[in-house]
């Protein structure tokens, strides 16, 4: 089966600054990958070209075959900010992309709604709701489109450390329901270790891709299990000693 996503040679360039550089990248159907790396090497700017936000400046990106930004209908992208419609209910809200098309499906959206745990808030607007819940509304909406990938930038980012916790292992029990394949970015090495099937490595800028890591943990997981699991410590000190060395070359390099 070919890849359901690919990424071949992706080079981006802003004027005179390099940020991306023939980065080279597959992701398998169903599959879940984790990007992480420091802070400015080009992980965003990887989902944004992949999302047919941004135009590469050389090289290029395919989601199910389909190359540049005529794949947007099989994509779902989840940002790190709160993108609810304020004025909007959390139902109302998970409805959007059904109401773009016209084609609101009530027995779908009962499904996310139950799906996410939010059954009850169905009229709460987003001021109402905590930022747990928020993102649970976020998510729903994601899947109401039913993308055949998930691009999702640093979304449990803002959450506090308890609530992210809770946020990772009920996306993670959603993910292993319905497999979609999953380009995730972080700033977390344990929440990449503990989602992911493999985590990639991308340097200091220009990045480039300098590793890719097998998480070899069972599946299905428990957050809070794998995080106590042998393999699991050696695989964080592992990336750590590799991600540790990009961090501190990208803070000696010139913004």
């Amino acid at each position: 089966m070919p890849p359901k996503v690919t990424v071949s040679g992706l080079s981006i360039a802003f004027g005179s600054t390099r940020a991306l550089d023939r980065v080279s990248l597959t992701v398998n159907d169903g599959e879940f990958v984790s990007i992480v790396g420091p802070s400015g090497c080009g992980k965003s700017t990887m989902l944004n070209v992949i999302a047919g936000l941004l135009p590469p400046s050389e090289g290029g990106t395919s989601v199910a075959g389909i190359e540049g930004n005529g794949a947007g209908s099989r994509i779902g992208y989840m940002f790190q900010k709160d993108t609810l419609l304020p004025w909007a209910t959390a139902l109302d809200n998970i409805c959007l992309p059904m109401d773009v098309k016209g084609a609101r499906d009530a027995h779908k959206a009962r499904a996310l709604i139950q799906l996410v745990d939010l059954t009850g808030f169905e009229a709460h607007y987003p001021r109402q709701l905590s930022g747990g819940m928020r993102k649970r509304v976020q998510l729903a909406r994601l899947l109401a489109q039913d993308p055949e990938v998930l691009l999702m930038d640093e979304p449990f980012g803002a959450l506090d450390a308890q609530t992210r916790l809770i946020i990772q292992e009920e996306f993670l029990k959603i993910w292993e329901r319905q497999r979609k394949t999953v380009l995730f970015v972080t700033h977390d090495l344990q929440e990449a270790i503990a989602l992911s099937d493999r985590v990639v490595l991308i340097s200091a800028r220009p990045g480039r891709l300098k590793a890719t890591y097998a998480v070899d943990l069972p599946r299905p997981r428990r957050v809070d299990e794998v995080m106590a699991h042998p393999r699991f410590t050696a695989l964080f000190q592992e990336i750590w000693a590799s991600l540790k060395q990009e961090v501190l070359a990208a803070r000696e390099r010139p913004t």
